[in-house]
């Protein structure tokens, strides 16, 4: 391990780090990295920044997810509130409880960064997280579109508020460590630069899916 100087109140060490805590089986070309440790601790922050060029199937796996999760957003934004009117739910409640679910985020994005950036573990500070949260964020999805046959009315706007909260906490259980992951896996400036280039382009994709989908399977189906 190559140490560097002091810098208090933290020591940047300089050290061979495997980039399988976060991508198994493509740490390949990525494999050199910088460990930040707090001298105060005896754990070190478990955050890797590239001193090598990312490669393409690690860019594209960490894009590829935000091409579903824009989709289901902007779909649940367009259709969730019309789905459910359409199923006997009232206008005014769906409102109100879309805007007291979303109030949450107030709270829970900034605790969920905060939880994530001082979890220490083998698979590092994001990964747990992006694991936990998927699972739940698929369930809550399913449900939320899948009220019981037999409700109606009030019923329908307390399933609708239940499943949509949960929906978005497990949002944020995965989302917020997905976002901050990024930054993590590259340290110059050009490749973090083309890292994010490739995410926003699978989030471009995802938002003309959600917007020109919907309508391309009633046209074909009509």
């Amino acid at each position: 391990m190559l140490c560097g100087r002091s810098i208090s109140p933290w020591r940047l060490k300089a050290c061979v780090y495997q980039a399988g805590d976060f991508f198994p089986g493509m740490t390949t070309r990525l494999n050199r990295g910088v460990v930040l440790v707090n001298e105060s601790s005896a754990e070190s922050h478990s955050v890797l920044y590239s001193t090598s060029k990312l490669s393409w199937p690690l860019k594209i796996s960490y894009g590829a997810p935000a091409f579903g999760v824009q989709s289901i957003s902007l779909m649940i934004a367009v259709y969730g509130g019309d789905y459910y009117v359409l199923l006997g739910a009232g206008v005014s409640m769906l409102s109100f409880f879309t805007a007291w679910a979303r109030s949450f985020d107030v709270i829970t994005d900034p605790l969920m960064a905060w939880v994530s950036d001082q979890t220490r573990s083998k698979h590092g500070r994001r990964r747990p997280y992006l694991l936990l949260g998927a699972p739940f964020y698929a369930a809550f999805l399913v449900l939320l579109f899948t009220p019981p046959r037999g409700l109606s009315g009030a019923g329908l706007a307390l399933w609708f508020c239940a499943f949509y909260t949960l929906f978005y906490l497990a949002d944020t259980v995965s989302n917020i460590p997905y976002e901050a992951l990024g930054p993590e896996l590259a340290s110059d400036h050009d490749e973090r630069n083309r890292l994010f280039f490739v995410s926003k382009g699978f989030m471009l994709a995802g938002m003309l899916f959600a917007a020109l989908g919907p309508g391309l399977v009633a046209f074909a189906l009509a």
